[in-house]
């Protein structure tokens, strides 16, 4: 939804019901990045003026709305509205207005010296049957229509007249802000002085978590009591709500008085999830490898120095099998998150550790297309016959970052969710463009943006990548494990070790010109709110296809 400047603003002023339909509609149909500002008004020198709405997003501009009531025609060169005569064209009356504006802004405040401001008009109860376009005297992308103020084609039509007047374009995934903070904290107290308003990126990025967050509840609801089933797999793409049908899952079992193991794959999530539990008593979460030193009753298990390398893919799985029936505390739910990241033995060795006299429910979620382990689990689901179902709709990520992730593969962006924060990239070519990049935007997003270092992750395709961002301390920040991030430090992992992760802020930086989609899938979809792509051409450009507005 568009955002009412104040956001208190009682639309009853509104005593024309033209407008005030007009600035409903602009409130219920854009996005939260558009800010709205109805009816202001302009004493020059020469004249009054009006400008009966005005928009305004940092990467858009300013545009004034004049809004004109009933039946709008021009016949003879007249232009009437219902059965007003129009003293001028609705066209050149807004212009007008816009420019006076403009002006002003220019002579009053420092930082709007190049401020541009685009003129367009709204007739909510009008088609175009009495006018000749042809002898309009403005664009035909400044007219909106009744027929183009609906919820499929305003977003649209908002995007051909950008396209017209700031070359802004639609297909375009990127584009550089064209109002700065200062900027638009600067227009907002000119045009409404009489109100306190920041302009504030990191509350922004909390009201996006939290619209995300009551999404992905509602999603999530339908499928919480398919507990009800023994074995059951839910699919979902990244973002769609997994994690958190997990925990639902967990509590409901807690609730009915059940003994509870959660486990995934990834130890830095395991340790999420075991963070929501930190105070019940009838529940493990566990990283599988860890299970035989979570689970009390398993005999330790010493780790050999030096270690074989596929201790890790044998050992444990061997332990598991071996002693699971011997547990004197078994569970009666075992919840798996991340399920494509299991190999078929360990699903399978999961089953040993039910209670043969509780409930025995494996309840499963994962997304195949994120097996970058390229294991065999969903060889063994298949074989367990669950019962499925599937997450559909993206309630994690912005509209911004969800639109790319869906061109990769993942889920369709639910309509309600936010645009967030932004899309950024840059090219880079060696290890010391990727730091040097790193620190830039670590730079931009703490110091211009204050974000929260510690929502910020830097996801990177490999070791080698992770240790130069943190051995180099960009910036003067320190970045470390997910394990040290409670210490106030910015998080940097591979993107194995950010799986299941999720961050309001996430730089994704690799060198590899050849990254597999499914690595940038995983690592991209960290991120809610602001997205940083640090990359080479050939995988900003070929794979993502970013291109920047000129």
């Amino acid at each position: 939804m568009g955002v009412l400047i104040p956001a208190n603003y009682d639309l009853r002023k509104l005593t024309d019901k033209y407008e005030k339909r007009v600035v409903q509609i602009l409130r219920d149909q854009l996005s939260d990045s558009w800010k709205i500002i109805p009816r202001l008004e302009l004493a020059t020198e020469k004249r009054s003026h009006e400008i009966d709405v005005l928009i305004f997003h940092e990467k858009y501009g300013v545009i004034g709305i004049e809004v004109k009531g009933g039946q709008v025609s021009l016949q003879d060169g007249t232009w009437t509205a219902g059965k007003r005569t129009l003293e001028e064209s609705p066209s050149v009356q807004s212009r007008n207005s816009c420019r006076a504006l403009k002006k002003k802004l220019q002579k009053n405040v420092l930082s709007l010296r190049k401020i541009k401001i685009h003129s367009a008009v709204a007739m909510p109860e009008s088609d175009d049957s009495e006018i000749d376009m042809v002898l309009v005297d403005d664009i035909p992308e400044s007219f909106f229509f009744q027929s183009d103020l609906q919820e499929k084609t305003l977003g649209p039509r908002l995007f051909d007249f950008l396209t017209k007047v700031a070359n802004i374009d639609q297909h375009v995934r990127y584009s550089e802000p064209v109002m700065s903070h200062e900027q638009i904290e600067d227009f907002v107290k000119f045009v409404r002085p009489t109100i306190s308003y920041k302009w504030d990126p990191e509350a922004q990025a909390n009201e996006a978590r939290a619209s995300l967050n009551g999404i992905v509840r509602e999603q999530v609801r339908a499928l919480s009591t398919l507990d009800m089933n023994n074995t059951v797999f839910v699919h979902g793409a990244a973002g769609t709500g997994k994690t958190y049908l997990v925990l639902n899952w967990a509590n409901r079992a807690l609730s009915a008085g059940k003994r509870v193991l959660i486990t995934c794959y990834n130890e830095p999530l395991a340790d999420y999830l075991a963070l929501q539990f930190s105070e019940e008593q009838n529940i493990v979460v566990s990283a599988y490898l860890k299970i035989p030193e979570a689970v009390e009753g398993f005999p330790a298990l010493p780790v050999p120095n030096p270690l074989p390398r596929d201790w890790w893919d044998t050992a444990p799985l061997a332990h598991i099998k071996k002693y699971a029936s011997q547990l004197s505390n078994q569970f009666d739910t075992i919840i798996v998150d991340e399920t494509q990241d299991f190999n078929g033995e360990w699903i399978n060795s999961l089953i040993e550790l039910h209670d043969p006299e509780g409930s025995q429910s494996l309840l499963m979620v994962g997304d195949w297309q994120q097996n970058i382990y390229q294991r065999d689990g969903k060889e063994a689901v298949d074989a367990l016959a669950p019962t499925e179902a599937e997450l559909v709709l993206n309630c994690r990520n912005s509209h911004e970052i969800g639109n790319l992730l869906y061109n990769l593969g993942g889920a369709q962006v639910a309509n309600a969710s936010p645009d967030g924060q932004g899309l950024y990239f840059e090219y880079v070519t060696d290890m010391d463009s990727l730091v040097h990049w790193v620190e830039h935007f670590l730079e931009f997003f703490i110091g211009n943006l204050r974000h929260d270092p510690s929502k910020i992750l830097i996801v990177t395709r490999t070791s080698a990548e992770r240790d130069a961002i943190r051995s180099s301390t960009p910036g003067g920040y320190v970045c470390s494990a997910y394990e040290d991030g409670q210490d106030g430090n910015i998080v940097c992992e591979t993107v194995f070790r950010a799986k299941g992760l999720e961050f309001d802020h996430v730089i994704f930086a690799t060198i590899d010109a050849n990254v597999k989609k499914s690595f940038l899938y995983v690592g991209l979809s960290r991120a809610v709110s602001t997205l940083c792509v640090l990359a080479p051409t050939e995988v900003i450009m070929d794979q993502l296809q970013l291109v920047r507005n000129k």
